[in-house]
């Protein structure tokens, strides 16, 4: 169950700076990846 399937993940944290495109198709293909998972925080300048 998902007991099992938690203990076989491997999570890999990278950065990549440049074109999202060109950066999400480099890692897929450098990292071997199942699934990708992509974020960002949102604040605007005023907010930093």
């Amino acid at each position: 169950h998902i007991d099992r399937l938690h203990k076989q993940a491997k999570v890999v944290a990278k950065i990549y700076w440049g074109d999202t495109r060109d950066k999400l198709c480099n890692a897929v293909s450098e990292l071997k990846l199942d699934s990708i998972m992509v974020g960002r925080r949102g604040w605007g300048a005023i907010q930093r």
